[in-house]
């Protein structure tokens, strides 16, 4: 067997030598910092607990639930954002290395889905509560997946209202906005079965950020379709509430 050292492969040596540098480092800091983190993890909503103490960010793009519940897709998304350039075989090492038990992860998925693709999955799965229960079943799952991976406490939070009327092209929207409010609540129905079934932690705050119509309430809203950050504090007692080892670090 040739060594991963062997000169006959520099590059592997080269990554395999910056890898544990840069595990040495970390783990280092951990040592030093042993309380515990939430890390909002997701697509621009996962933005909304910016500046909040306790919580990383790890903003991973325009990421779609269908997507991130692709398997293996979510830990490898996360690991390319926490420890960028790191080859994939070492993924299931970086990932238990920057994310502890001790730690909690909240997913942000599914506006998009519900803005920019439920009107066009609909057929494929037949309703959409299918449509829902596909994407909240599947997404959960890898959840869970990243769960026995590090031993945090993972959840999913629900899916933030939808606007009214947006004319954005960066942010296409199909449905009408009665369309949009009710795929909303059957994904974030579907959401709080699937996070029951597979143990993992559900953050509803849909109904503090909603309006009668059920769409996004004009003043929390950022202009487009987030919730500003200095309107989060409903969303962040929830999430001391339902991870109680980031409110006593």
């Amino acid at each position: 067997m040739i060594s991963p050292h062997s000169t006959q492969y520099p590059g592997v040596a080269d990554s395999l030598g910056g890898l544990k540098t840069a595990i040495r480092s970390r783990l280092s800091y951990l040592l030093r910092d042993r309380r515990s983190r939430l890390f909002a993890v997701g697509d621009s909503h996962s933005d909304t607990l910016s500046r909040r103490p306790r919580v990383k960010i790890v903003h991973l793009g325009p990421v779609t639930a269908y997507r991130a519940g692709r398997r293996g897709e979510l830990v490898r998304l996360l690991v390319g954002q926490l420890f960028r350039a790191s080859p994939r075989w070492a993924s299931p090492i970086i990932i238990r290395v920057m994310i502890r038990p001790r730690d909690a992860v909240l997913l942000f998925f599914g506006e998009i889905d519900v803005r920019a693709h439920f009107a066009q999955r609909l057929t494929a799965y037949g309703s959409a509560e299918e449509t829902a229960r596909f994407l909240a079943q599947r997404l959960s799952a890898e959840a869970r997946d990243l769960g026995s991976r590090t031993g945090a406490l993972v959840g999913i939070a629900s899916v933030t209202p939808p606007v009214d009327l947006l004319d954005d092209p960066d942010l296409p929207t199909r449905g009408s906005p009665e369309q949009r409010v009710l795929w909303t609540r059957l994904m974030n129905q579907e959401f709080a079965a699937a996070c029951q079934r597979f143990g993992l932690v559900f953050v509803d705050t849909y109904e503090r950020y909603a309006n009668s119509a059920g769409v996004l309430l004009e003043e929390v809203s950022d202009g487009t379709v987030h919730i500003r950050q200095d309107s989060a504090e409903a969303l962040f007692e929830e999430c001391l509430r339902q991870f109680p080892a980031i409110r006593t670090s």
